[in-house]
């Protein structure tokens, strides 16, 4: 028989990690009944050519519903939220273990004081290879999607 309880509490960082891999690795430690806290999302990284991420992003916002729009898909234009949205793909949300996964997510743009983050978990394959020009962060694609050039 399965047990239902959540394991223990997982503080993962996300500077200078991919967002896609990063997504991937949080989405399997909460379909296995951890609870994760993710820092620092600001300074999580897409790799590829800034303006294409961005012309996605902003194309992306553009997505409405002609009829009324209260039925338009929720957009988010925060890092934290954004990360959320990619984690969220990655998870059976419609399913009752995919619902409760869903809740023990936290995502933060920095570190909170009330995170203990002396023992937090680094996935070595997410991490970048490439020099920081090669890749754009979250902390940049919102600021573009908010108003700033």
């Amino acid at each position: 028989m399965k047990d239902n309880t959540i394991q223990s509490t997982i503080v993962v960082d996300a500077k200078l990690m991919l967002v896609g891999r990063l997504s991937s690795n949080v989405a399997k430690l909460l379909i296995n009944k951890n609870k994760v806290i993710v820092v620092n999302a600001d300074e999580a990284l897409f790799s590829g050519n800034k303006k294409s991420i961005v012309n996605k992003f902003v194309k992306r916002l553009e997505i409405g519903s002609i009829t009324h729009p209260r039925h338009n898909p929720k957009h988010y234009k925060t890092s934290p939220g954004i990360l959320k949205r990619v984690i969220r793909g990655m998870i059976p949300r419609d399913k009752p273990s995919g619902i409760t996964a869903l809740k023990n997510l936290r995502v933060y743009a920095g570190t909170p004081d009330n995170v203990d983050v002396s023992n937090k978990t680094v996935f070595k394959k997410v991490q970048i290879t490439k020099p920081l020009p090669f890749y754009t962060s979250l902390h940049d694609i919102s600021y573009i999607l908010n108003g700033g050039n």
